[in-house]
């Protein structure tokens, strides 16, 4: 497991940036769930769809240009988490799930492809929120300095698709954990009377 040094510890927070129409059910679910970094959490006002990052010939969206826009906007004190609806690609994959600046201040996840109705499947609300947290998990581990981790069970873990990320847990392995320690609140210490909550 390789991990690379934290640049980020003045962060104070966590700024979710909705792009485009999404639930806020689901922005208040993740919330919640982001509280395990011990930082403050916020949701910035609705951000339109990136139609400045829309490949034609795809029919994707750019996730390398929406990191470029989003981290126009960062202070100083803040992690940025973009969420977007549209499917996303990067440079040399079909599509990714999320991408995230190592060891930087932005990241954005999609949950298109998290989605069972992408796949044309029945929609699943508990599974789609358990892979909307993995993933945002995932991307924030890498702004924090985290690389892949080779443990298939550990949050880090590469996803190469929906079977690697409902395999894994929604948590770092102890090794991880060690990494992004001063912002992870471990879940199974017990936190009883913290709050992130201002």
């Amino acid at each position: 497991m390789d991990i690379i040094g934290l640049k980020n510890k003045e962060k104070k927070r966590i700024v979710l940036v909705p792009l485009g129409d999404i639930n806020s059910d689901l922005i208040e679910e993740l919330k919640q769930d982001l509280c395990l970094f011990g930082l403050e959490i916020i949701v910035e006002l609705l951000e339109p769809e990136p139609a400045y990052a829309f490949d034609l010939s795809r029919r994707q969206y750019n996730s390398t240009m929406i990191l470029k826009r989003l981290k126009s906007g960062v202070l100083k004190e803040d992690l940025i988490l973009g969420i977007t609806m549209v499917d996303l690609f990067s440079k040399n994959l079909t599509f990714v799930f999320g991408e995230a600046e190592v060891g930087g201040d932005v990241a954005i996840i999609s949950l298109a492809r998290l989605d069972q109705g992408f796949y044309g499947m029945k929609n699943d609300g508990e599974l789609l929120s358990k892979r909307i947290k993995k993933e945002a998990v995932h991307e924030l581990g890498h702004v924090l300095g985290l690389k892949h981790c080779d443990d298939v069970h550990c949050v880090m873990y590469y996803s190469s698709d929906l079977v690697d990320t409902d395999n894994k847990k929604d948590d770092y392995c102890d090794v991880c954990t060690d990494g992004v320690a001063p912002f992870y609140v471990d879940e199974r210490d017990d936190i009883s009377g913290r709050s992130t909550e201002k």
